[in-house]
């Protein structure tokens, strides 16, 4: 089997170190990836989700900000 991410070829062992992922980069087949892209892709998405969730927060301040101040008006 080979790795979908870095091409890394993990040889025909019977229980091989590799995961099929549901997401469909190229067509309908999902990847196959190894451990340690599987961890690159773990923690880009732990990145993006924290990022989303400052986001989330920044404008959550900004709105109450907003809205205190037309109250005080």
């Amino acid at each position: 089997m080979r790795c979908s991410i870095c091409g890394r070829d993990l040889g025909d062992d019977p229980i091989p170190p590799i995961d099929h992922l549901p997401i469909y980069v190229d067509g309908s087949e999902g990847i196959d990836i190894c451990f340690p892209c599987r961890m690159a892709v773990t923690e880009f998405l732990r990145s993006l989700k924290q990022a989303c969730a400052r986001s989330r927060m920044a404008l959550a301040k900004s709105l109450r900000e907003v809205k205190n101040e037309k109250s005080s008006d």
